[in-house]
């Protein structure tokens, strides 16, 4: 049994909630449609397939009632290996965004179908070319930070209006949180199992291609992954703390800091573990994957994320 590290939990109760309604012959609502649009957008699906040179050969179903071909996707390793998958194919984990490019390109295939043996859900190519992946145009670039500009930034920061709101109680508006953030800096911590002699100065740690460095994230003991983000050096430094883990500290890319969440099947952000524990849903940040603008990154942040900082 082939194992891979792919979840879309999050994509699997949507499509759940989906049968559920069809199979009673129900329209689903709008907003259980446009979550799955959203979660769509931010899913890695397996394909049976294999490369030979620069070809992608990949398995395809046939419809019996209708010979319509689709393209079989599965959200993870367990329903992959309930399909009938043949001979030298193996699990290829893809964008859902690449997956709609090579059904829209190939005039032979009719559409996806999602966990075929599980709780299945057919998208055809009408569904498929109405969606649009195009992302907000990013903001004319100003003259980005320097690495020293950046450590001065994040040894600072304090985000005092952002933990105004955060201990308010109003904090549940997450309009008004997302407009918070729009004018806060955050930092986060990041651990590291590299050296960094080679890397480090007065400092300031250049992460390069970032090999040897991973995001920080708490996990319950429901199962619930949390993104670990701080409003300042303080409250980081209040955060439970592994002796077995080496930490290093970074400003925070708050887009990409949510695209990474939501790509990577976990429930949200948690801001301040362990003083404040206030935590943006996945649902929340969900809008974004929507096409939903939710925070403004400072252009001249644009280079946070090569740098990290010795705590």
């Amino acid at each position: 049994m082939m194992e891979t590290e792919i979840t879309n939990n999050h994509l699997k109760e949507v499509i759940k909630d989906i049968t559920e309604f069809l199979e009673k012959e129900e329209e689903p609502p709008f907003e259980i449609l446009y979550k799955l649009i959203c979660e769509l957008k931010v899913s890695n699906l397996l394909l049976p397939a294999f490369e030979d040179g620069d070809t992608l050969n990949y398995q395809s179903i046939e419809m019996e009632e209708t010979e319509d071909t689709f393209l079989p996707l599965f959200t993870d390793i367990e329903e992959f290996n309930k399909h009938d998958i043949a001979d030298g194919y193996h699990p290829m984990p893809l964008d859902f965004e690449d997956y709609v490019e090579m059904v829209l390109e190939d005039d032979d295939c009719d559409g996806i179908f999602i966990n075929p043996e599980g709780n299945f859900l057919p998208l055809e190519r009408d569904f498929l070319t109405d969606l649009d992946f195009d992302e907000n145009a990013p903001e004319e670039a100003e003259e980005p930070y320097t690495a020293e500009e950046l450590k001065e930034i994040f040894d600072s920061v304090s985000n005092e209006s952002l933990v105004e709101f955060i201990r308010s109680d109003s904090n549940t508006d997450f309009e008004k949180l997302f407009v918070e953030l729009s004018d806060s800096t955050l930092i986060n911590p990041l651990i590291y199992d590299t050296s960094l002699d080679d890397k480090t100065e007065d400092g300031i740690i250049n992460i390069g291609d970032g090999e040897g460095f991973g995001i920080c994230a708490v996990e319950d003991p429901n199962g619930i992954s949390l993104v670990t983000i701080f409003t300042d050096i303080n409250a980081m430094n209040d955060m439970d703390l592994n002796e077995d883990v080496t930490y290093c500290g970074q400003i925070t890319v708050l887009s990409a800091m949510f695209d990474y969440v939501l790509k990577n099947d976990m429930d949200g952000v948690i801001i301040n573990q362990n003083t404040d524990d206030y935590i943006i849903p996945r649902d929340a940040l969900l809008q974004q994957a929507g096409g939903v603008e939710l925070i403004a990154d400072e252009s001249k942040f644009i280079n946070a994320v090569d740098y990290a900082f010795l705590m």
